[in-house]
């Protein structure tokens, strides 16, 4: 079992991703309203983590928040669902390997 040295509430943020993204195919590219709905989703996800940079930085290392922070650029520009997912999966190994808990569900 992991030890947790920092837990970040992301449930509402991925609740907003998954409203997004839900009943779209993989292959799904984003555009027109999707896309813009998508990107301002993916910013309100990435601005949740900056909240917590320092946090990070002093309990997991600079090098450890600059990936997160570099997957969260590629999770905003992903142009398709399959690519998001892909992205947020290596979002969330980082944060597993530093001991980052992102809590995604309500109650978790």
């Amino acid at each position: 079992m992991a030890k947790w040295v920092l837990k970040i509430d992301i449930a509402k943020e991925l609740q907003n991703l998954k409203n997004i993204t839900d009943g779209l195919p993989a292959s799904y590219k984003y555009a027109g309203d999707v896309e813009t709905q998508y990107i301002n989703a993916a910013k309100i996800l990435e601005a949740k983590f900056l909240q917590y940079e320092a946090e990070i930085t002093e309990k997991c290392g600079a090098d450890v928040f600059e990936n997160i922070a570099q997957e969260f650029e590629d999770l905003i520009f992903s142009a398709d669902v399959e690519n998001s997912a892909y992205c947020f999966e290596n979002i969330y190994s980082e944060c597993d390997a530093a001991g980052i808990w992102l809590i995604q569900q309500e109650g978790e």
